[in-house]
């Protein structure tokens, strides 16, 4: 087989926008949240500005363009709902445009078929679309032109192996609670449906089927602009049916057919393995980042950092807005890589890594250097010192911009409040972990307990809040089902410690808000709601026979360790004496990829495997952290092979990320379009 380059999605994608930039001279763009958080990932409004563009708006109605401004492009990353060409009607009728492009990351056969129900005319949808707009254009002016324009634009390149959909943040797995919803749904037909790994496509909700068919989109998008043929693996019931969804799709026959390049995409349902995100194993400094900051507004992947320390107050403070910082920082050599550091390295080989670009920053800008480099002796208190001496240095704040905001990333990450808890939340869990098995030890719902009373006798108050507590139990319950049944006693216990906690705590609890919006208060309901819930999270993976346990329990010789699936799932792909990998199902579209899946009557082919292709691509429905892309990556390597991995997921999510998507989130009735 003759070699294939290496693919780049970063490249792939930051050379397409730049084509759409070039469209855009002299034009006013409106983009929504979605698109927005897309483009920031590209270079965001300094690379639109570079290209030209006179203006960067909100898409909402209470924008519009000056009327020195007739041309206007749109990115709209949703289907064309009502709400959307109201929004869009609201702002071309205020202005005055000769020319609208709009732009959508969504395909055109998809919209026809959101709109008319139909695969007959591809473009049906976007012609009707287009006439709308030249109506509205036409109102004010003669001889105006309007395009739609599909662009492949959906995957946020955040690391040279990680690629985030932030479309579809809100996407996760059905839960094993949510198959009670579907058996009601189909009780009056009286249609058999077991369990999770029974569900299929058309028994979801109509707004659900809409949600995972954008997904299908988004992931075909991917494969378009990669250029790439793909087999299709899966392991998980929300996964099983992605996949058949994107084997099956019709209108990427001539893409699959004429593409070069060869690769298997494997995705993978979150719920299979929530220990590995709930729990505060990550030793990633970027993980951290996330766990801690607040993220930028409107956005669901970077995070905003506070730019005071750098900077001068002015007299007037009510004139002056101070923009937060952020993490994305594509066109800059020094912070883009850098920001790979922070994912890849553990925290104290970040931060001297860190600290060296800072201190050589300081000496091309001939500033002093109040904490002089010294590996392994680097605190947040040196970065600190270091980056005071750019406060006020305005051209010199403007060639290390980038790495600035990275720096402060970290000493704000580091010397939050928040932070101290991310380790106590670790040890808890470690000694949790340890007591698995151990016929001597309480039972980890009985040591929870005791970890609840015990915070309530800290000297300054609790420690630790209700969302840590309902952490430790999602860790513990994830594991196993051993050890998530409680006795009527522990429940009441359970309830009675829980309740007295939210007492104490503030309303910016998740459980807080959770109780006043979908349980309008009523402390019963939501209890018994969540520990449903809780017992019932190891059911995810009742389907699987290989990949059952996701720890290894202690022995006299060694600890007990978790054994995240990822990772699993990457050893057995890569293993040169290919196991059966019994969990992980192929998805085909016809008789002849049949035949290749070991439906061999007519000519003997082996069962198709993950890792047959030179690229492996894993996508994982629900988030992923970054110190599992660095497992996977890791993995890869220590196998020594020429496979190349790219990881990708629909976010990078933290811990209470996590919990609000189990404990307080509708994955099966709600709606994000």
């Amino acid at each position: 087989m003759p070699s294939v380059p290496d693919v780049n999605l970063c490249q792939s994608s930051i050379s397409l926008f730049d084509d759409v930039c070039v469209r855009l001279n002299k034009a006013v763009v409106f983009a929504d949240d979605g698109f927005a958080e897309i483009l920031h990932w590209h270079g965001g409004v300094t690379s639109l500005l570079n290209a030209g563009v006179q203006d960067v708006r909100e898409f909402n109605s209470f924008e519009s363009g000056d009327t020195n401004q007739p041309k206007a492009g749109f990115f709209i990353s949703t289907p064309f709902t009502a709400k959307v060409f109201s929004i869009l009607q609201d702002i071309i009728c205020v202005s005055n445009f000769r020319k609208v492009s709009v732009f959508s990351n969504i395909p055109p056969m998809m919209h026809s078929v959101i709109e008319y129900h139909s695969t007959e005319d591809e473009m049906r949808a976007f012609d009707s679309f287009r006439m709308q707009i030249l109506q509205w254009l036409e109102i004010k002016n003669e001889g105006c032109f309007a395009e739609l324009v599909y662009l492949p634009l959906v995957a946020a390149p955040v690391l040279p192996s990680l690629f985030l959909l932030p479309t579809h943040h809100n996407v996760f797995p059905l839960l094993p609670t949510d198959i009670q919803h579907v058996k009601q749904k189909y009780k009056a037909e009286n249609r058999g449906l077991p369990g999770l790994s029974d569900v299929e496509f058309g028994h979801l909700p109509r707004d659900l089927q809409l949600r995972l068919k954008l997904l299908t989109c988004s992931l075909n998008s991917v494969m378009e602009l990669l250029s790439i043929s793909e087999e299709v693996f899966a392991a998980g019931c929300t996964s099983n049916i992605v996949a058949a969804e994107l084997a099956a799709l019709g209108w990427n026959k001539a893409r699959k057919k004429n593409s070069q390049r060869k690769a298997s995409l494997v995705i993978i349902d979150r719920t299979l393995d929530m220990a590995s995100v709930v729990g505060h194993f990550q030793d990633s400094l970027l993980d951290r980042i996330l766990s801690v900051l607040p993220r930028l507004p409107g956005h669901q992947v970077d995070v905003a950092v506070e730019m005071m320390p750098i900077c001068v107050p002015v007299s007037n403070l009510n004139f002056v807005t101070l923009a937060p910082g952020c993490l994305s920082h594509p066109d800059d050599p020094i912070a883009s890589p850098l920001l790979n550091t922070l994912a890849m390295l553990k925290q104290k080989e970040a931060v001297m890594e860190i600290s060296r670009h800072l201190i050589e920053a300081l000496g091309k800008e001939s500033l002093d250097v109040k904490a002089p480099f010294r590996p392994g002796k680097i605190g947040i208190e040196q970065l600190a010192a270091n980056v005071a001496s750019f406060k006020g240095k305005t051209m010199a704040i403007k060639k290390h911009c980038g790495l600035l905001q990275l720096v402060l990333a970290i000493i704000q990450t580091i010397g939050h409040p928040s932070f101290a808890k991310l380790d106590s939340l670790l040890a808890l869990e470690k000694g949790l972990l340890q007591c698995l098995g151990d016929e001597d030890s309480q039972s980890p719902v009985r040591q929870i307990l005791q970890i609840i009373r015990q915070d309530e006798k800290h000297s300054s108050g609790r420690f630790h809040s209700v969302d840590d507590f309902l952490l430790l139990l999602v860790f513990i319950c994830s594991l196993s089902s051993d050890h998530c049944d409680m006795t009527s006693e522990e429940k009441a216990e359970m309830k009675l410690a829980l309740t007295t906690a939210m007492a104490d705590c503030g309303k910016e609890e998740e459980i807080i808000r959770y109780l006043d919006s979908v349980h309008k208060g009523d402390q019963a309901a939501m209890f018994e709601d969540i520990l449903d819930k809780l017992r019932n999270l190891p059911r995810a993976r009742d389907g699987l026979k290989k990949y059952r346990n996701i720890y290894e329990p202690g022995s006299l010789s060694s600890q007990a360790k978790l054994q995240p699936i990822l990772k699993q799932i990457v050893e057995d792909i890569v293993d040169p004496s290919r196991p059966d990998l019994v969990d992980v199902a192929h998805k085909s579209a016809g008789f002849g990829d049949m035949l290749k899946s070991g439906f061999g009557l007519f000519r003997s082919v082996g069962k198709p495997r993950p890792s047959d292709h030179p690229l492996l691509i894993l996508f994982v429905i629900g988030g992923i952290t970054s110190t599992e892309v660095r497992q996977v990556r890791d993995v890869v390597s220590a196998a020594k092979g020429s496979l190349q991995v790219l990881v990708g997921s629909t976010s990078l999510v933290s811990p209470t990320d996590i919990l609000q998507k189990v404990l307080f989130q509708d994955n099966l009735l709600d709606v994000d379009h």
